[in-house]
């Protein structure tokens, strides 16, 4: 398990998440994004973009389940209209996501949040799978709940609920 118990806050470098997270390959790292505050490491994602700030990719030991925790506090004010998901999840085999099906021998798996048409703000998992239900190419709802948001509110407690993958 990795956590952010033993370091004071500061600045959080690409060097020390090799090191925590053992082989990793990063991407798009930006180092005024990643930060230690209170023994949390938090990372600061930009409005309309994506590979803001910190994008692991790392094997980890084949099993039944896994389970990933986190907080994730969205601000006063946050646009959710666009819809969005964070740097939080997994690949599965030839990794399956943002409309590119591979050759059909893959998956992801990961949160996302966005506003539905009668302005209801969600967070719920997500998925882009081998042979998906539904049209289009960019994901599926596999889940018919989600946690329902309010402006400056954290998911501390809401993240308990999300089933395993």
């Amino acid at each position: 398990m990795i956590t952010f118990d033993s370091y004071a806050n500061g600045i959080y470098t690409s060097s020390i998440a090799c090191q925590d997270f053992n082989q990793t390959k990063i991407s798009s790292w930006k180092k005024n994004r990643t930060e230690i505050v209170d023994k949390t490491l938090r990372i600061k994602l930009m409005p309309g973009g994506v590979n803001q700030g910190f994008y692991p990719q790392f094997n980890i030991a084949d099993g039944t389940s896994y389970e990933v925790t986190y907080e994730i506090k969205f601000a006063k004010g946050f646009d959710w209209r666009a819809g969005g998901k964070p740097r939080v999840g997994f690949g599965i085999e030839d990794v399956f996501a943002g409309g590119d099906p591979t050759n059909g021998n893959g998956g992801s798996a990961r949160m996302m949040w966005n506003q539905t048409s009668s302005g209801k703000k969600i967070f719920k998992l997500y998925l882009y799978l081998t042979d998906m239900p539904g049209t289009g190419r960019y994901g599926t709802n596999i889940v018919n709940t989600a946690d329902y948001l309010r402006d400056g509110s954290s998911l501390k407690d809401s993240y308990k609920k999300q089933p395993k993958v």
